[in-house]
Parts: structure tokens; sequence; C-alpha cells
């Protein structure tokens, strides 16, 4: 007969339960980590689109006869700064989305600016519509978000 020695019943039960409780910690930090990140994210573009919403921006386009550009002007009447996205043309088969302007326009502000030169002045007045997408930051505590603000609305360009 061998006389094979283990660990008692009582250590045994001790280290079960010491495990059980160092699992359950890291699963409830992983957890809380989790949905305290997810709910900063939510709250950040919760934050961005509200400004979306209460935001006032218009815009207007003009084609100058015997020019080659579209000058889009955009009027921030709202109370936050937005960021022109990209600018949607189309008229006869042109559909074309400019690359990103990044432009930022800053409450109570007008801007003009060219968004999109026609080659030739033989294809002037081909852009009969134009939107701009535009996008806003959110913040909640130190994280910032973009969100941008719909499709945009067309709108006419006026031939001048």
């Amino acid at each position: 007969m061998t006389n094979k020695k283990g660990i008692s019943p009582l250590i045994a039960t001790v280290l079960i339960i010491g495990f059980t409780i160092v699992i359950a910690v890291l699963v409830i930090t992983w957890i809380n980590n989790l949905v305290t990140d997810e709910t900063d994210n939510v709250a950040c573009e919760s934050d961005a689109l509200s400004k979306c919403i209460n935001n006032v921006v218009s815009y207007s386009a003009a084609h100058t006869t015997g020019t080659t550009n579209v000058k889009l002007t955009i009027d921030n009447s709202g109370a936050d700064s937005v960021t022109i996205q990209s600018v949607f043309l189309a008229g006869g088969s042109i559909v074309e989305t400019t690359g990103a302007q990044l432009t930022t326009i800053v409450p109570a502000y007008t801007i003009q600016d060219v968004v999109w030169q026609e080659t030739t002045a033989g294809n002037a007045g081909l852009v009969d519509q134009v939107k701009a997408i535009i996008e806003v930051t959110g913040t909640h505590g130190s994280l910032e978000c973009t969100e941008s603000c719909g499709e945009g609305e067309l709108v006419e360009v006026v031939k001048t």
C-alpha cells in the first residue's frame, strides 16, 4: 500500500471559491467597460444628432452664364459649427460627388465657394441641382464623434 497525499477537501473548496471570485470580477469588469464605452458612444452620437436637428443651415447654388463655375452659398445660422462633408452635383448626364471639402462653417457665418468647375465653356449650364452634405461634431465627456446630418437637400441651380 502506497501512501498518497493530496490536498484536503477544505483547501480544494477554498481554491475553487477563490478562482470563481477572480473570474467573476474579471467578467464584471469587462462587461462594465463594454457597457460604459457603448453608453459614451451613444451619448456622443446623440449630442451630434441633436446638433443636426437644432442647426439651421441653408444653401443656394448659382451658375453664371458664360462661366464654368457653379457657386454654392452656405449660410449657417445655427448655434454650432458644421463641416461640409461632400457636395453632390447633378444635371443632364452628370452625377458627381466632389471630394471631401472639409470646410468648417462657424455659427452665423456665410461662405461662398466654387464647388465644381466645368471643363469647357461649352459645357456650362449642365449642373441643374446641387446638395451639400454636412456633418457636426458631438461630444460626451472627453469623447468626440462626427455625424453626417442626413442626405442633404437638393436645390436648383439658379442660372444668371
